[in-house]
């Protein structure tokens, strides 16, 4: 009888412990995905690529203060010095993809704090954006 109780608490004790500790290691693995709704203005713009048009246009998106505003409701709004775009874009783990005419593109996102993150193409154009 002793020997069935001191069993029985023993096999209590392991599956207790077993079911906190999975409930402890789930709850540290739930952080929150990143939340780029916001006004953000464009700090930098790296061409790692061959594209001498986009570098070109680099110097121009920088001096003219280009503004993104990403809504809640999954609408872009850039903001230039000359004129404004609406678009539509969308999150997706770690890509960012922005509507183009009638497909979205992809640009991986990549975020260095809560205030400042990069998003770059497919062919290593890279901006870095500060948050306003």
């Amino acid at each position: 009888m002793k020997q069935t109780f001191i069993a029985t608490i023993v096999v209590a004790s392991i599956i207790i412990m077993s079911i906190s500790c999975k409930w402890f290691a789930s709850k540290a693995n739930n952080k929150a995905p990143f939340n780029i709704v916001g006004q953000w203005q464009v700090d930098t713009v790296i061409n790692n690529g061959k594209s001498p048009a986009i570098l070109a246009l680099s110097p121009a998106i920088i001096d003219s203060n280009f503004k993104l505003t990403f809504n809640a409701d999954s609408t872009i709004n850039v903001l230039s010095a000359k004129d404004s775009t609406h678009n539509y874009y969308y999150l997706q783990a770690d890509t960012l993809f922005v509507k183009q005419d009638t497909a979205f593109v992809p640009y991986t996102l990549t975020k260095t704090n809560d205030s400042i993150i990069a998003i770059t193409s497919k062919d290593s154009l890279a901006i870095i954006l500060k948050r306003q």
